[in-house]
């Protein structure tokens, strides 16, 4: 449904993540763009973990959806 396409989606994964190959972040964002959904992609030089510049990315990417939103 379009609105559901409208929604906006962050995805961020390790360059190194040993749980989850990096190829299948790369294979699951090409398939969500190929079904119209528009993706903020994020890819960092860490593995299966969290780093500081993820949060600062997802922190100024939610104040950017809030702000549009709110719009």
């Amino acid at each position: 449904d379009d609105r559901t396409r409208q929604m906006p989606i962050f995805m961020g994964h390790g360059l190194d993540d040993d749980i989850i190959n990096y190829r299948f972040g790369v294979d699951s964002r090409s398939r969500l763009q190929k079904a119209g959904y528009s993706i903020d992609w994020h890819d960092y030089a860490m593995g299966h973990s969290v780093c500081m510049q993820e949060i600062a990315d997802i922190r100024a990417w939610l104040i950017h959806c809030l702000q549009t939103e709110a719009t």
